[in-house]
């Protein structure tokens, strides 16, 4: 990319110097000399921008779709360059046979959100709730599709194997070379879950199975983001080290879709399943109750980073509650740093907002119950202007029979004072026996 970085009111041209390998020279000359045709690549992904514009509601009608169409640099490079994108049939060249041709294109294109679940009614305007999420999350066509058909009940080992297989992913590549690599990391005992378990399988422990997939690849980049494990001694380790990043941004938007699914189906453990994946990815950690424990736990401190977190974690702190408990004095001598670096220390910990649950009987409904939600530890919250704004509350009720009764979310700024949900037991008692009340922060 090159700009004009001179002073506009007195410089008439600016310069740039372009300095590549002898070999790539004659490429970049004829590139200046000749310029480069751009070509749209719209078509790639036009379900999804449909699908935006109708939940936005600027497209409404087939006529809004036509005209949407024809104001896209698609439709110019189709007049120009029909046969580069294999959209109309051979030979269109009468402009009549052309809007025909492009609608029935469109037809085909609402067809699949129709198939998919992402409009509702046979008719522009009606956007569903699938439909509303991928245009929420910018995702994939095929990745929704992916979705509706997500299995009821799920484990968190499935649902980061179905995260692994969303469409977001298909621009990375498993290269010959990363296959042993990767071979090596699924043997690797500190591992959660490894490619070629069952599904069944809720604890890994070092795997055989060999890695065939980019799906499987993302599956263990994953585990190694969440779990602390860095690739080393590889070629390929840098990069896949600096993939790994790219792979969690992503994961982090696919799994809110993931969420709002099993809302959508009341699936109260198919939604807890992935509340916790969503936490992990945000969190940068597994839970320490999951696992074995792992320096990561202590890395999501924003004053600590790999280093130190391993130092605190082969001292025998290894939970973030552990960390509560040690004097500053006791971290600054660890650490071998100066005071008042132990105070910041607590103090970020304490910065985590601490959800708080009240429960009682409605005092004008026998077969209600009030649940007061807050933040323990609000005014420590408060004083990080980062966590007030950032973080959010998660609340998910359910009975033991996997009935949702409340499922809700809420930013730490919105819960100074406990706000009051409440619980509907008007369901016949024979139905179930008790309530699980789950709450957490969705950022650590």
């Amino acid at each position: 990319m090159m700009g004009r970085a001179g002073r506009p009111q007195y410089d008439e041209f600016g310069v740039a110097v372009l300095m590549t390998t002898h070999q790539d020279k004659s490429k970049y000359e004829a590139v200046f000399e000749k310029g480069e045709i751009l070509e749209s690549t719209l078509h790639h992904n036009i379900e999804f921008y449909l699908g935006a514009e109708i939940c936005m509601g600027e497209i409404a009608s087939k006529t809004a779709a036509m005209t949407w169409m024809k104001s896209s640099f698609l439709y110019q490079r189709l007049l120009k360059n029909p046969t580069h994108y294999k959209i109309l049939a051979p030979g269109t060249v009468d402009p009549e046979d052309f809007e025909n041709e492009l609608s029935r294109y469109l037809d085909l294109k609402i067809d699949e959100l129709l198939r998919y679940g992402v409009i509702k009614v046979d008719e522009y305007g009606s956007i569903s709730p699938t439909g509303k999420a991928m245009g929420r999350f910018y995702l994939k066509l095929s990745t929704i599709s992916m979705i509706t058909n997500l299995k009821e009940a799920p484990n968190q080992r499935y649902i980061l194997q179905q995260l692994s297989k969303a469409a977001e992913f298909s621009d990375h590549r498993l290269l010959q070379g990363e296959k042993g690599v990767l071979d090596l990391v699924n043997q690797n005992s500190e591992l959660k879950y490894t490619v070629g378990e069952s599904d069944l399988s809720t604890v890994g422990g070092g795997g055989t199975g060999a890695v065939r997939e980019i799906s499987d690849k993302v599956f263990l980049l994953i585990q190694c983001y969440l779990l602390g494990i860095v690739i080393r001694d590889a070629a390929e380790a840098a990069s896949l080290n600096r993939e790994m990043a790219k792979i969690i941004i992503t994961s982090k938007r696919v799994i809110k879709a993931f969420v709002e699914h099993y809302v959508v189906k009341r699936d109260c453990i198919g939604i807890k399943a992935c509340l916790d994946i969503n936490r992990y990815l945000n969190s940068g950690c597994f839970d320490a109750r999951n696992t074995s424990g792992s320096p990561k736990i202590l890395a999501q401190i924003p004053n600590l980073g790999t280093k130190y977190s391993q130092i605190l974690f082969d001292s025998g702190i290894r939970s973030i509650a552990a960390l509560k408990q040690t004097p500053p004095s006791t971290i600054e001598n660890l650490l071998k740093r100066n005071p008042p670096f132990g105070f910041h220390v607590i103090d970020s910990v304490n910065s985590f907002p601490v959800p708080s649950i009240a429960i009682s009987k409605s005092k004008t409904n026998r077969n209600e119950l009030d649940l007061f939600v807050g933040v323990a530890n609000y005014e420590k919250v408060a004083q990080s202007k980062k966590s007030l704004l950032l973080s959010w509350i998660s609340v998910l009720v359910y009975s033991n029979t996997n009935t949702l009764l409340i499922y809700c979310r809420a930013p730490v700024s919105k819960l100074r004072h406990p706000q009051k949900l409440t619980i509907d037991l008007s369901i016949p008692s024979h139905q179930f026996q008790s309530i699980q009340i789950f709450s957490s922060s969705d950022n650590h």
